[in-house]
């Protein structure tokens, strides 16, 4: 079987599975009770199941598995580690609910660890710089995963970044010839495909914490791969920036003020947006647009010449900065238009 042909079998195929799985789990969870309940900090109003993100792991594997024989055995231990065991963590507390978050915050740094340590131990370096490089994966994978999990608040926006970021790191791999990182994330993105149209425009499931989990750990695993094979890390990273920089600008203003940074808000840009008058379609598609934008420009700065890339690394600063301020722009339009007809009445 030509190359090309096993690539697009394994992508249908995931994509198949994932949209056959979701299809099935809407029925499954609904009938087992396992529901997302709205509160007055959620974005939905009516009861919908979580728990679909295992329909989305289940396809990215089964694609994984047709394509086994491009995978290395340590780049590949190191996606099925961070994203698989921190799927099946949040396929726990999706199911069983109330795990408390130290003890999911520590399986996934123990998680996070061990594929750091498969991500270094790839990595043609020195032992010093191995160590560094692996401190570094650690808090970057554990990271990005949580991260994943604050920014799934809207329909369609964490499935989304799997496809962009899926898509963006698989075309990285083509490019420097890393077979387990063109694998991993081209089927990612064609799971996340499969899942789509069951989470957006209207979610009829939500991915859950198994599916943001497994989405956030197998991507920041994905990155950390990219820049072991040489990869400039502006370039591994870009296509997940607008996730990491969300939740992370996020979590420290909460920090400023004094906030118990684990509990539930509506602070995160993406919500603002919806409070200050966008649909939830329209903000899931303003975050997957900037997503995509950074990754074509980390193209940029992994395939141009060097003035090309540093101007490829101010275009994704400018690109992040221009997300993180629409809400400010939201509100103060909407702020206007509410504010219009008032002092046109007492005119």
């Amino acid at each position: 079987m030509g190359a090309h042909l096993a690539l697009a079998l394994a992508l249908v195929a995931a994509a198949v599975v994932s949209a056959g799985g979701t299809a099935v789990l809407v029925g499954v969870l609904t009938r087992r009770g396992v529901l997302d309940v709205p509160t007055d900090r959620s974005s939905h109003r009516v009861p919908v199941p979580r728990g679909g993100g295992a329909a989305l792991a289940a396809g990215s594997l089964a694609g994984a598995a047709l394509l086994h024989g491009r995978l290395e055995a340590g780049p590949a231990g190191a996606l099925v580690v961070a994203g698989v065991g921190a799927g099946v963590l949040g396929l726990a507390d999706d199911l069983a609910g109330g795990i408390p978050v130290g003890v999911r915050l520590a399986g996934q740094l123990a998680l996070s660890a061990v594929a750091a340590g498969l991500v270094a131990g790839s990595a043609p370096w020195s032992p010093a710089a191995d160590a560094l490089f692996g401190a570094v994966a650690l808090v970057w994978m554990a990271g990005f995963t949580n991260a994943t999990n604050f920014m799934d608040g809207i329909d369609g926006i964490a499935a989304g970044q799997a496809v962009v970021g899926g898509v963006a790191l698989g075309l990285v791999g083509v490019h420097v010839h890393d077979g387990t990182l063109e694998a991993g994330g081209l089927v990612l993105a064609a799971a996340a495909v499969g899942f789509a149209p069951f989470n957006w425009p209207r979610a009829r499931i939500f991915l859950g914490d198994v599916g943001s989990y497994f989405a956030g750990g197998w991507l920041a695993a994905l990155a950390a791969l990219a820049v072991a094979a040489r990869v400039p890390p502006e370039a591994a990273v870009a296509p997940l920036a607008v996730f990491g920089a969300d939740a992370g600008m996020t979590l420290v203003r909460r920090a400023a003020r004094g906030e118990a940074v684990h509990l539930p808000h509506r602070q995160h840009a993406y919500q603002r947006l919806v409070d200050g008058g966008w649909s939830q379609p329209a903000a899931t598609a303003a975050a997957t647009t900037a997503s995509a934008a950074c990754a074509a420009l980390g193209w940029a700065a992994l395939t141009g010449p060097g003035g090309a890339r540093v101007a490829a690394d101010a275009g994704i600063v400018a690109v992040v900065a221009a997300y993180l301020a629409l809400p400010a722009l939201a509100h103060r339009r909407r702020g206007a238009a509410l504010a219009g007809p008032a002092r046109s009445e007492g005119a």
